[in-house]
């Protein structure tokens, strides 16, 4: 008979010891899924710098075609390279080149940088959520304890 009285302070056990494990397994998964999300974000933010770089080597090449245009355009009109004028429009093709090709590297370093920031943001609540589930295990488990100890005292 002493056994059937026992049986409810044993299933109460059971129930505070696999809902505390329960809200410590929750943070570890949210922070792994974490992880995960932030490994992503670090991802794209590695493609998008290379493809800033690739843009922007893109531009220098279109730079470069537009000079090569213009002195064969001189050329055939009987220009010289070295007449002022053109010396000051392939200077003027050159810089143009030159800021479009910055601004793409721009445009995709502060992009990355934002995917980066979020990969950290994404990390920190990874390990928030597993901080968070692991206090709720420890408050679920003193809970039980202070009830079954009222209860049996």
């Amino acid at each position: 008979m002493a056994f059937l009285a026992a049986v409810p302070a044993a299933l109460q056990i059971a129930g505070v010891v696999l809902s505390a494990v329960g809200m410590a397994e929750s943070g570890a998964n949210k922070k792994k899924a974490a992880s995960s999300e932030a490994a992503q974000l670090a991802k794209r933010a590695a493609a998008r710098r290379a493809e800033s770089q690739y843009a922007a080597e893109d531009e220098r090449r279109q730079a470069r075609l537009v000079q090569s245009r213009a002195l064969a355009v001189a050329a055939a009109g009987g220009g010289s390279i070295a007449d002022p004028t053109i010396v000051n429009i392939m200077g003027d093709i050159e810089a143009e080149g030159e800021i479009a090709a910055l601004s793409r590297l721009y445009e995709g370093y502060e992009e990355s940088g934002g995917l980066e920031d979020a990969a950290v943001l994404r990390r920190r609540e990874g390990r928030a959520a597993q901080s968070a589930g692991l206090i709720s295990a420890a408050s679920t488990t003193m809970q039980g304890v202070a009830t079954l100890r009222s209860k049996y005292n």
